[in-house]
């Protein structure tokens, strides 16, 4: 706590009312919850019925969330009801990503000494009890237990100068696990791959580290799909995924082209409703069944080859979507680790943690062909916790330390605002 009491009477007030209104926003956007009311939007109830009678040769061929499935299953037993079994996964999984989150933070305030750590550490963990991952059967949650254990292990190689690359051999394991669980997972390791490599660029290893490096990871991270994936890709030759798909005409990729072609052109409004609600699977088969069957992309190859500008279109929308959503949680702080990307040395290793971030954002933004939901980008807060928290260290030694206060103090006042307002008098679906 002797953080904490270097800091202003005003800043430790106007983060006692941020944590009241978080509390208040917290409860009251949950009083109405039961089990009973586990909401099941994307068929992982019926998934797991047919992993519960099935063995795992024909649950991975068919498309599962294995891993996840075998979570629930032990709650299951304790429980013997499908809702409180999923609920009680992901409730718990919430916990592991707030305690992961917390260990990390602390540990890396270990090394910086920061006194607004705690204003920091306080905005993270509201952050993180803020998502209502238990509400529903969604396996993003559960997934980023496994991405906060990646980002523990890169922070270890981080403050290591030898002896590290067993812990690269984790991250294998890691990812390589994460494909039990969601498509995602090829998302996750991507950014670890890009991660490993700009370890190594940042330490300025020589090319035989680089090679030892990669190895470690992937090695495992092969052996774990090749072997765990191995009854899927002999039948169908591709990974067992979770396929959301909920019957044998339109996919996911044809029906987010259409609702999202028709934004484009006015004909909706761009909001994810649009999709969910206004552009049904029906609708979509109706679509192909008047216009033909290569009317629509049926994959994210012929998305980018029919129209490479929608998918530029939607990743500055999805770019500006969440830039605006990290504003609603972090207020002004979101600016430090811009200001500190521009600072020189411009490539150093202590501004690692946000060229990872702002690879994983454009890339998700990208990729997901769709609009974005905040969900899928759970787990990457903390990383954004982490450049916060370096890059008001540094300032710190600058010009700008007397405007640090008033910075901290102004975001802790919007922030409380936003809680009041979405509390109370805006009703968001997003």
């Amino acid at each position: 706590m002797r953080y904490f009491n270097n800091v202003s009477i005003l800043t430790k007030t106007l983060l006692g009312v941020f944590i009241a209104t978080w509390g208040v926003n917290i409860i009251y956007s949950n009083i109405d919850f039961s089990i009973e009311n586990v909401g099941d939007p994307d068929g992982y109830f019926i998934a797991f019925d047919f992993y519960l009678s099935h063995d795992y040769s024909t649950t991975i061929t068919k498309g599962s969330s294995y891993l996840f499935n075998v979570a629930n299953h032990f709650f299951f037993k304790l429980c013997n009801d499908t809702k409180t079994a999923f609920f009680l996964t992901n409730l718990t999984s919430q916990l592991l990503v707030l305690l992961l989150g917390v260990l990390l933070l602390l540990r890396l305030n270990r090394k910086i000494n920061f006194k607004f750590f705690y204003s920091v550490l306080s905005i993270y963990i509201l952050n993180i009890l803020s998502f209502k991952a238990f509400r529903y059967s969604n396996n993003d949650i559960f997934q980023t237990v496994f991405f906060m254990l990646i980002v523990f292990s890169f922070f270890l190689v981080y403050f290591r100068e030898k002896k590290y690359y067993y812990l690269y051999f984790i991250i294998g394991i890691l990812c390589g696990i994460c494909t039990l669980i969601r498509p995602t997972s090829q998302i996750i390791i991507v950014v670890a791959l890009f991660s490993v490599v700009l370890m190594e660029f940042l330490k300025k290893k020589p090319i035989l580290s680089y090679s030892k490096s990669l190895l470690f990871f992937l090695i495992p991270l092969f052996s774990i799909v090749v072997v765990c994936h191995y009854p899927s890709i002999k039948e169908k030759g591709k990974l067992g995924f979770y396929d959301k798909n909920f019957s044998s005409g339109a996919n996911w990729v044809q029906r987010n082209y259409l609702a999202t072609k028709k934004m484009q052109a006015g004909e909706l409004p761009i909001h994810k409703n649009s999709i969910f609600r206004a552009t049904p699977f029906s609708a979509v088969n109706q679509y192909l069944l008047k216009n033909g069957e290569n009317s629509l992309p049926k994959n994210q190859k012929e998305f980018l080859i029919k129209d490479p500008l929608l998918i530029v279109q939607l990743s500055v929308y999805n770019l500006g979507f969440l830039a605006l959503k990290y504003f609603r949680f972090y207020g002004f702080l979101l600016i430090f680790p811009f200001l500190y990307l521009f600072t020189k040395p411009y490539l150093s290793l202590r501004k690692y943690p946000f060229y990872v971030f702002l690879f994983a954002m454009v890339l998700i933004s990208t990729i997901v062909l769709t609009l974005m939901e905040f969900r899928w980008v759970i787990g990457y807060d903390i990383l954004l916790c982490i450049c916060i928290l370096v890059s008001l260290k540094y300032f710190n030694t600058t010009s700008l330390k007397s405007k640090l206060p008033y910075i901290l103090n102004g975001s802790l006042i919007i922030v409380s605002i936003f809680n009041i307002l979405l509390t109370f008098f805006i009703k968001s679906s997003y």
